[in-house]
Formats: structure tokens, sequence, C-alpha cells
């Protein structure tokens, strides 16, 4: 699939170009992005298929760290080349150079994990490749469809709006994006339990976990959504040094709209472990035409942040979308995720952002010591207000506690037995 993609986006590169209407100047720089874009797709492709491999062996804490390390380093990469002013050429090779650490890292663990590990090609038979594909194909449908929405909308702004804009939203969109691929480290683990669950037809297992996992979603993506976007003005004048337009204002927006994503990543997941991959493929289809579509119309009448709602709008409407096949395939009602704790994790972000947003809006945290202290102090106050509150039930205390580093435990909790 990648190698087909990159031959394709070689033979239609001119083509792009003239699609993209790209300066002539810039169009010998433009070719080299055209064409490392799906290298950096294909080498991702390969990094997720040794990612599978270990989830499937069940080291998932294996391939989340070397995930996060991965995504560590790509910010750190991202940062450097943005204060060498290497532009969007330097965020290309900078994305194929994480992808090929995460390559060798994750061969190099399976080697470690499975002495003997090698490729062997030959011993794949027919019956297996059409077994793997009728599975397989849903979920490289869906990562496909995915991989194409964010290039999608940079193609809408260098057409219709200009490449500088392609530039501020690839800034932001990286920066919201890391903050929700957290979140999806997190529940990665969902997918062999629900496979696990599901073979032992415990139906009710699934439901219970979708509605903790959820939960525990509800409680943190809000306070990360509203804190990125009311520190955003900061953090992208920290960060870059500078003002750039359009920067701080699109990581609030996505950062929004990401989050509100986030909360279907249980959903998403538990149906792939169910054996229900069509429905993601499904979701990042419709995902993906949303973009397209309802972006190409917006970028038309409202220039870049046409583009940006357009992105947003399929954010929202995948999510929920994923969110109702689940429903409708557990028969699980969606008021049996509701209760009173939610309005009240939702009227203290409320409370808590209101006053932050009118105490920061149109002030500049002057570096990253004050950023750290003023999402510390954020955090902490919702903290207290939800265990104030009696949002956290015991259960879902015990489960935090189980999940914490025991020197951590007991710093925060003392000497205490950690099951129950």
């Amino acid at each position: 699939v990648g190698l087909t993609f990159m031959a394709s986006v070689w033979l239609l590169r001119h083509r792009l170009l003239s699609l993209l209407r790209v300066p002539g100047e810039y169009q010998p720089e433009m070719l080299l992005l055209i064409w490392g874009m799906p290298c950096v797709f294909f080498l991702n492709l390969l990094a997720t298929g040794f990612t599978s491999v270990l989830n499937g062996i069940q080291r998932v804490d294996v391939s989340n760290f070397i995930y996060s390390s991965i995504m560590g380093l790509y910010g750190v990469g991202v940062f450097f080349v943005l204060s060498r002013h290497y532009g969007l050429m330097g965020l290309v090779l900078n994305a194929g150079v994480a992808a090929i650490l995460w390559i060798v890292i994750s061969v190099y663990a399976l080697k470690r994990l499975v002495p003997g590990f090698r490729f062997q090609p030959g011993r794949i038979g027919r019956a297996d490749i059409r077994d793997l594909l009728r599975f397989g194909a849903y979920l490289q449908g869906a990562m496909i469809a995915a991989a194409l929405a964010i290039p999608t909308t940079r193609v809408l702004l260098s057409r219709y709006v200009s490449l500088s804009a392609v530039s501020y939203f690839e800034l932001a969109s990286g920066m919201a994006l890391q903050a929700r691929s957290f979140f999806n480290m997190t529940m990665v683990p969902l997918i062999p339990a629900a496979s696990h669950l599901a073979f032992q037809s415990a139906r009710e297992k699934v439901t219970a976990l979708y509605r903790l996992s959820f939960r525990f979603l509800v409680f943190w993506v809000f306070p990360a959504g509203l804190l990125i976007t009311v520190l955003a003005p900061s953090f992208t004048r920290v960060w870059l040094g500078a003002e750039i337009p359009h920067v701080a204002s699109t990581l609030g927006l996505l950062s929004l709209a990401w989050m509100a994503n986030a909360l279907s990543i249980p959903a998403y997941f538990i149906v792939q472990g169910l054996g229900f991959p069509k429905y993601q493929m499904y979701c990042q289809m419709l995902y993906e035409s949303i973009v397209l579509v309802l972006g190409s119309a917006l970028v038309k009448g409202f220039g870049y942040y046409g583009a940006v709602a357009g992105l947003m709008a399929a954010l929202v409407v995948a999510a929920a979308y994923i969110i109702y096949c689940f429903h409708r395939l557990t028969t699980y009602t969606f008021r049996g995720l509701w209760d009173s704790s939610i309005l009240k994790v939702g009227l203290i972000n409320l409370i808590l952002f209101l006053p932050a947003w009118t105490i920061l809006h149109g002030r500049e945290l002057p570096n990253i010591f004050s950023l750290v202290w003023a999402s510390a102090l954020y955090l902490t106050l919702y903290m207290i207000l939800i265990v104030g509150c009696l949002c956290v039930s015991e259960k879902e205390w015990w489960m935090i506690r189980d999940l914490l580093p025991p020197g951590l435990l007991r710093i925060a909790f003392g000497r205490v037995q950690l099951s129950k």
C-alpha cells in the first residue's frame, strides 16, 4: 500500500504542483516535499506494523514506551527545525528520522522479546493472506483514510489561501495532535482486553470497561483541552520565539476539537477488539470525506479558518459516529454513561476556565517556567474540586492507585494495599 501510494504521487507530481498553484521559484522545493510526505507515510506504515506485532504478543507496555519516546524526540526535533528556520522541508525530514527510529527500535525490541524473530515472507500461504486481508484490509483502509485528512487540509490551504498558511496550520495541528496522542496511548490496551472479554462472551464486562475508560477520558480531556486553549498564545510565543499569525488561535481551536474526538477512543479500540474493524474504516472514511467536502466549501468562503472549521467538524462527527456504532453493537444505552458526576465535571471545568481566560486574555506568560507553574496550579485546583465534589467513585480511586508507580503511590497515599 505504501509503495503504491509513493509511486502514484511520483507519477502525478507535476499535476499536483499545478493543483496546489505553487509559484515557479518554490516548485523544486515543493517537489521534494510532495515526494517526502508519502515516504514518511510509508515508513510510518512499517513502524505501525511492528507496533502491532508487539501489541499482539501482549507487550503494549513496550510499544507504548517506544511510541512515547519517539514522539518526545519528534517534538524536540520540531523545536530544533523551527529554531533553525528550516521550514516545511525540515519538518518532513524530522518526521522521516522519527519514523526510521521508530522502526529500528521496534525491530530491536521484537528481537529481544521473541528470540529468532525474522522475516520469512515465503512461509505466508494464500490462506494466511486471505485471513489477514479479511480483517486487516479494514484496518489498513482506516489508517490510510486517517492519514490523508491532515494532508487534505494542507492541499486546501495551499490552493485557496497560501503556502504560508500551510506552515501556520502545520505548527498548530502538530502540537494539538501530540496532546491527543497521549490519551490514545493510554487506551491502546483496550484492544487486547476487549478481545479477551469477547472470547469469554463477557459482554457486561466489555460495557463496564467501556464506561470506566470513557469516564477516565471525560475527567481529563476537558481540562487538558481548555488549559491548552488558555495557554496557547503564551506557549506559541515561548516555543517559537515570536508571534506567528494564526498559530495560537488554531492551536486552541484544534485542541478543543481533538479533545472532543478523544472521547471516542474507547469505542474505537473496543470495536476493533470485538472483531468489527470495518466500523473503524467507515469512521475514518467519513472523517476524510467531511474534511474534503465541507473543508472545500468553507475554505472558499471563509479562507484559512474555513479549512480549520471543516477539520474540526470532521473530528466531532467521526467521533459521534464510532460511539454510536459501539452502542448499537453492544446494545449499551447512552443513559448508562451519564450520571451526576459527569455534570459536576463539566461545571468544574467551566468554573476554572472562565476566570483563567479572563485573567490571561491579552496577556502572555514570559517563559517556560511560568507556563509550568500556571499549568500545575490549574490542574491542582481541578483535582481539589474533583475530589471535593465527590466526582470519583471509590472503585475509580482504587484503579488510579493500581496504575501509579509504587514510589509515587507511597508519596500520594502512604503505605496501602494495592488490591481490594
